[in-house]
């Protein structure tokens, strides 16, 4: 838990552990409501239901495929990628940027550490959610003036505050699109998922 070490790399400078958690196990093949524990009726979902360059916000929870994310691909230790399940070809992404406050976005799916996440369990069921560029954590920050006062997400030190807590509730199995065909004395069916 709570340790510090001084390190050999910068002048015996302090490296804090103290808001690390260990990486969770989550299914790569569900889809998931990224929700906020300070506003549980808020979810994590993509400005405008947009493709690369819009942003991470949060919005009232409506089932929509911008707020259905899918978390996969995981490294050997534990970051997967975040793909939206109304925009497939794109991923969260932080532009890149070790700096604080830098405003996560989509970007064309590219496999680079700027969008690897890694969801560290800080309780049951809770999350805390780590870029692999910066080594930072997810959370609201300044609303987007511009969009309607949208809040948008940025990556900030972690400091174990709520706002950085995040639970996951799996969407529930996509509808199955069917078909009867007639075939004179006989009918076939056929479906498939609808997305």
């Amino acid at each position: 838990t709570n340790w510090t070490k001084t390190s050999t790399v910068v002048n015996g400078a302090l490296q804090k552990t103290e808001y690390i958690y260990p990486a969770a196990t989550v299914s790569a093949t569900n889809w998931f409501h990224i929700k906020t524990t300070t506003l549980p009726t808020k979810c994590l979902d993509i400005r405008a239901s947009g493709g690369a360059g819009f942003e991470l916000i949060e919005y009232g929870c409506t089932g929509n495929p911008n707020q259905q994310f899918k978390l996969s691909g995981a490294d050997a230790n534990g970051y997967l990628s975040v793909t939206p399940r109304h925009n497939q070809a794109t991923r969260w992404d932080n532009g890149g940027s070790t700096t604080v406050n830098s405003v996560i976005k989509l970007q064309t799916a590219s496999g680079t550490g700027s969008q690897a996440w890694q969801f560290q369990q800080a309780s049951a069921g809770v999350y805390q959610i780590v870029n692999k560029n910066s080594g930072m954590c997810l959370a609201p920050g300044a609303p987007l003036v511009a969009y309607a006062n949208e809040i948008a997400y940025y990556q900030v030190l972690c400091n174990g505050t709520a706002a950085q807590r995040f639970t996951l509730e799996t969407v529930p199995p996509a509808a199955l699109n069917l078909v009867c065909t007639d075939l004179g004395n006989d009918v076939r069916y056929s479906w498939s998922a609808a997305d």
